[in-house]
């Protein structure tokens, strides 16, 4: 091939970049997605001092505790959200807040250990509690394809209000070199067909 050449499918491959496809997966809280000892949770609205959710997260709770009402110390309960990843390309976070404190952990593993000690605020002064500043962050940056699950277990530690909210998504994205690699046959074909026409 002549250099003139090499040169042409080098501008091609500049041209016609690979293209990608993006999907937005949602990793938020809500009655209708969280699972609670295999049963659905309750949406429940935001008490005084909790972080504010972003529509349409919200705040949830078990069946036994619907609007926020007090749970005894001591006792805990687990919510679930699986959600799949379409490609192999991922980033993103979650963000995850309890009232008093919870565990989190992503596809069985412990990111955030609740926090336990001594009671110190109207949820526990510390990740992960219920103010804005008190949220546990979760990298989603670099998960595989397929499924996965976030596990919030929501611990109470002084009385009152009891429930948890998680909000965030993740970029699932492939790139598309099939499109790329059929551009860039179809422009070498005119570029063949014209060299052979004018003989250059």
């Amino acid at each position: 091939m002549k250099l003139k050449w090499v040169i042409t499918l080098a501008v091609c491959m500049l041209a016609f970049p690979a293209w990608a496809d993006t999907v937005i997966v949602p990793i938020i809280s809500q009655g209708i997605i969280a699972d609670v000892n295999e049963t659905n949770t309750v949406a429940i609205g935001t008490v005084s001092g909790w972080t504010v959710p972003t529509t349409p997260a919200t705040w949830v709770t078990d069946p036994t505790t619907a609007g926020g009402t007090e749970k005894p110390n001591n006792t805990t309960s687990t919510f679930t959200q699986k959600f799949f990843l379409p490609y192999a390309t991922n980033t993103g976070s979650v963000t995850v807040w309890a009232d008093d404190t919870a565990d989190v952990l992503l596809d069985g593993n412990m990111i955030w250990a609740a926090n336990n000690g001594v009671p110190n605020g109207p949820c526990q002064l510390g990740i992960v509690g219920c103010i804005p500043q008190y949220g546990g962050a979760v990298s989603l940056n670099g998960l595989g394809a397929g499924p996965h699950i976030l596990t919030v277990t929501a611990y109470q530690v002084a009385g009152d209000g009891f429930g948890a909210l998680w909000q965030g998504n993740v970029s699932s994205t492939v790139p598309d070199g099939g499109v790329t690699l059929m551009l860039l046959g179809g422009a070498l074909v005119g570029l063949e067909t014209l060299r052979r026409k004018f003989r250059v």
